[in-house]
C-alpha cells in the first residue's frame, strides 16, 4: 500500500483522483491547513510499516524548496527519506508558481531516485535546517539532470524557502 499526502485544495483534489486510479490513498493536509492531523496520520502510516509519498514543496511552495516537514518524520520513525523524481520526453510546463509538468499522452519518462537520506533522531534546529537543505539540494540535483535527460531546461527553484 501507498499514501500520498495531498492539499485539500481543487488542484489537490485533481491529484487525488488521479492517484486513486492507481491504488493511491491519500492524507489531507498541509503547513497551512490541518498540519497537526495530516502529519500524525502520515506517522501511524510509517510506524505501520507502509511507504509514504510527500511532494516536499507544499501545496503552495515555495518552488522546489523542501520544507521541514519530512525531515521531521524521517527523524521521528527513522525511516530514511527517498529523493524521487520524474521527467518525461514530450510536456507541457504549466504557467503556474510550481511550474507542473503535464506529461502528453503516451509519451516516454523514467523515474529517478537517489541514495536514501537518513536522519538523526534527536535533531536540533540547526541539524534540521542543514538537513532539510541537504535533502533540497540532492532532489534538486536529481530533477535537472531527469529533465536533462530529455533536454529539458532545468525549472529554477524559488528564491526563499517559507518556514
Amino acid at each position: 500500500p501507498y499514501t500520498q499526502l495531498n492539499s485539500g485544495h481543487r488542484d489537490g483534489i485533481v491529484s487525488i483522483r488521479a492517484q486513486a486510479h492507481f491504488g493511491a490513498r491519500t492524507v489531507i493536509g498541509s503547513a497551512n491547513a490541518g498540519a497537526m492531523k495530516a502529519f500524525r496520520g502520515l506517522l501511524k502510516i510509517v510506524r505501520s510499516g507502509e511507504t509514504i509519498g510527500i511532494t516536499p514543496d507544499g501545496p503552495s511552495g515555495p518552488r522546489m524548496r523542501v520544507k521541514p516537514g519530512i525531515v521531521t518524520i524521517a527523524s521521528k520513525t527513522g525511516v530514511p527519506i527517498l529523493p524521487l523524481t520524474f521527467s518525461v520526453k514530450r510536456c507541457r510546463v504549466l504557467p503556474s508558481w510550481d511550474r507542473f509538468i503535464l506529461p502528453y499522452p503516451f509519451t516516454r519518462g523514467h523515474y529517478a531516485w537517489g541514495e536514501p537520506i537518513y536522519v538523526p533522531k534527536d535533531l536540533d534546529e540547526e541539524t534540521l535546517e542543514v538537513t532539510r537543505q541537504f535533502v533540497e539540494d540532492q532532489l534538486y540535483a536529481l530533477t535537472v539532470s531527469a529533465d536533462a535527460k530529455y533536454g529539458h531546461p532545468p525549472i529554477l527553484q524559488a528564491k526563499e524557502v517559507d518556514s
